[in-house]
């Protein structure tokens, strides 16, 4: 087994599939309500997200108890900020990104672009920084 870290990426078959579904949904679905089909379509294709974060909290725990050698509590309170981060932030960039005019990307990609670099700043710091043995 590898020590490397492989994350869900759907198969192109698994993807073309969900598609058919999903057009399949849209020609049955009646004004006003989302059929059931539908909403299967919609949680099919929220899996490969919710998987991705599933692993990163579990994979990161490990890194940060036997890696890093943090005490747990400590490693639970990293966990639990990034968490409550994300339920403050989330809405907030939601309402944001809705008050935000149209440009001809689109208008998340101008977000999208200035938050890349800042993330991909912070990611490369991060990423090498262990405690003293």
């Amino acid at each position: 087994m590898s020590n490397t870290l492989h994350f869900y990426n759907p198969s192109p078959i698994l993807v073309l599939i969900s598609h058919l579904i999903l057009i399949e949904c849209i020609d049955r679905e009646s004004k006003g309500k989302l059929s059931i089909c539908s909403k299967v379509c919609y949680a099919i294709g929220g899996a490969p997200y919710q998987i991705t974060g599933c692993a990163l909290g579990f994979f990161l725990q490990i890194y940060l108890l036997d890696v890093a050698q943090l005490d747990p509590f400590y490693a639970s309170i990293i966990l639990f900020v990034g968490r409550a981060w994300d339920a403050v932030t989330d809405p907030l960039v939601g309402f944001f990104i809705s008050k935000t005019s149209w440009s001809r990307f689109g208008r998340l990609m101008p977000c999208a672009e200035d938050n890349s670099l800042i993330k991909t700043n912070q990611v490369s710091e991060l990423s090498f920084i262990l405690p003293p043995q």
